[in-house]
């Protein structure tokens, strides 16, 4: 009777975590796939300008993710220590994380738009079509507006998934993409009554989309019954040292891992253009759909922080276990879709790219299909490493995850992709292996450490706390 007690409450418990880490999880990724359709969308309406403005597109973003990606990371510590506070049930404890996130965010902004603003003197020491260089600095300038705006909005975002209100997320995602499609099309046309602005077109339709969603998004926050309790708007600007500085050590850490692994990936496609320019643009057919699944995986690596933040707050470490397997066991049946459906069936994928039929793109297509079907490996161990991550980020152990991200990086995924594709001679092919086994490592360290914490630490000593309002 008591084995069938126990047994009773534990499927209850995995039913419970199962409705959790859904209800969570599937508003951001919504969230994901619509924001990544942003990119797409410029991406088409600047396509008939023509090739020299589309490379200017491609650059100008390129320019953008390498600018912001580092401050960004540095405020997804935001949705950490809520998340805690949250499971603590520590008030002014939110309070505070939501308003020195803000105030970073307003800090962050100037240097954001000082790297923007600078970026084409760098772009001129390479040896780029001066046409491109011409078409993408006033766009570059132009996007300097969109700093504050964007800092604001993620400000916003990570602070209402750590309350658990990532739907907020998604209705304003939404809402921003809707924006810039319609900005989009109307300053680079000249449609809606708007000045034809051509490729610059874009850099104001993000600013000004980014500024009318941050009006709406802090509205929500100041009249909402969810968040009027918290009284986040009460000494706004005054800084907190204590929860400053917290907020920077837990961040900073992720600022630099995203900042190596965008420059990793640079590399990597460095070392594919050795190959010509056939096995490149292979790679970058496969290189899409793996960051489509990668818009998933992102997502529930999220929800496992959020998760275990808020179990950390309320002291449950007998949780935390429990968290981290239903996260990845359903993210891994997500996966294993996109997984199959890549493996199994390349040439539809590839077919919806470009003609199957054409003499002259067999290599090409061939090439495709085989990375397509590594790539089906790839996510899967993305899947093992992004969740250990996730869980890692829950317990505030970002020093940890960043050292081991840039060492198997540059001193694993690097030199085994370089050996595996030049030395062995297996090509692109080779260099998706040394992705496939550093990123498996990596995530298997990830999840031996978190094990190993978990096992061993007072997890309410890592909750910053503030006490009642």
């Amino acid at each position: 009777m008591r084995y069938i007690t126990l047994k009773t409450v534990f499927f209850k418990k995995i039913k419970s975590e199962f409705s959790s880490v859904l209800r969570l999880a599937l508003p951001l990724v919504i969230s994901e796939v619509i924001y990544a359709l942003s990119g797409f969308i410029a991406t088409f309406i600047i396509a008939h300008l023509g090739k020299e403005e589309l490379a200017a597109n491609i650059l100008v973003w390129e320019v953008f993710i390498a600018v912001t990606i580092f401050f960004t990371g540095i405020l997804f510590s935001i949705s950490i220590m809520v998340s805690q506070s949250f499971g603590a049930m520590d008030d002014r404890g939110i309070s505070e994380c939501f308003k020195q996130g803000f105030i970073m965010s307003v800090i962050f902004a100037p240097f954001m738009m000082l790297g923007i603003w600078f970026a084409p003197v760098v772009l001129s020491w390479f040896k780029l079509a001066p046409e491109v260089i011409v078409l993408a600095t006033p766009f570059l300038k132009s996007l300097i507006w969109a700093m504050l705006p964007l800092n604001m909005v993620i400000v916003a975002e990570q602070f209402l998934v750590g309350i658990n209100r990532a739907r907020v997320v998604t209705l304003m995602s939404a809402l921003l993409v809707a924006i810039q499609i319609l900005l989009f099309y109307g300053f680079v046309n000249g449609k809606f009554g708007m000045p034809k602005l051509g490729l610059c077109g874009i850099a104001w339709g993000l600013s000004l989309s980014y500024a009318i969603v941050t009006l709406v998004i802090y509205s929500y926050i100041y009249l909402s019954k969810y968040t009027k309790k918290y009284k986040l708007f009460n000494n706004f600007l005054v800084v907190n040292k204590k929860f400053l500085l917290e907020l920077l050590r837990v961040g900073l850490p992720l600022g630099f891992l995203l900042g190596s692994e965008i420059s990793l990936f640079a590399v990597i496609a460095i070392m594919f253009g050795f190959f010509g320019s056939t096995v490149l643009a292979a790679y970058q057919i496969a290189n899409q759909y793996i960051m489509l699944a990668l818009a998933f995986i992102v997502a529930f690596a999220q929800t496992t922080t959020i998760r275990i933040g808020v179990e950390v707050g309320v002291g449950q470490t007998n949780n935390l276990n429990l968290v981290m397997l239903t996260s990845m066991g359903i993210a891994f049946c997500f996966m294993m879709f996109f997984s199959i459906f890549y493996v199994c069936f390349p040439s539809l994928i590839v077919g919806m790219e470009i003609d199957l039929h054409d003499c002259k793109l067999q290599d090409l297509i061939e090439n495709a299909k085989e990375f397509l079907s590594i790539s089906g490996g790839i996510i899967l161990v993305y899947c093992l490493r992004l969740i250990g991550l996730g869980a890692l980020r829950g317990i505030k152990d970002t020093k940890f995850a960043m050292l081991v991200s840039i060492v198997c990086a540059w001193v694993l995924i690097l030199p085994v992709s370089y050996f595996m594709g030049f030395k062995l001679g297996l090509g692109g092919a080779g260099i998706l292996w040394g992705i496939f086994v550093g990123t498996f490592i990596s995530g298997m360290i990830f999840i031996a450490r978190f094990y190993s914490l978990i096992n061993r630490i007072d997890v309410l000593s890592i909750v910053t706390k503030a006490g009642l309002l």
